[in-house]
């Protein structure tokens, strides 16, 4: 019996010097939810670029004529306007509006209206913030 004790005393202690606690003290970085980043992921969105609005157009929306084509931005791009309204782009290479009067045309194809006609009379994104949005500013956040 005093082997037992002492057997249990050691294994005790020995879990009580390293801890046996719940916590994880591992290096791993997480992301959203649950799931741990590896150590070489890409941030979803790396770079962003700032431009301003070249006025009221169209109903009275805000408007900017970017200089690049959508895909220069790459696939996908998050658009924050300076209010802090967000407009989550997920094909640069297509026309894309919400029912709230956001609108983003890439600049690529022919210019005109509707759904094929992804062209812009200045060669390069078309982008109007949604009704009654005053911003002034719009940042594209991507990653190339």
């Amino acid at each position: 019996m005093n082997k037992i004790c002492r057997l249990f005393l050691i294994l005790f202690l020995v879990l009580t010097i390293n801890g046996c606690s719940d916590d994880d003290d591992s290096d791993t970085i997480s992301g959203s939810g649950n799931e741990p980043v590896a150590e070489n992921a890409q941030p979803e969105y790396d770079q962003q670029e700032t431009y301003s609005s070249y006025g009221t157009r169209n109903g009275g929306r805000q408007a900017w004529r970017i200089p690049k084509k959508g895909p220069a931005f790459g696939k996908k791009i998050k658009v924050v306007f300076s209010n802090g309204h967000t407009v989550y782009v997920n094909n640069t290479s297509r026309n894309y509006r919400e029912s709230d009067g956001f609108v983003f045309k890439p600049g690529i194809g022919p210019n005109g209206e509707g759904v094929h006609d992804t062209g812009t009379a200045h060669g390069g994104v078309y982008l109007h913030a949604p009704y009654g949005n005053r911003s002034r500013q719009a940042t594209f956040h991507f990653h190339r």
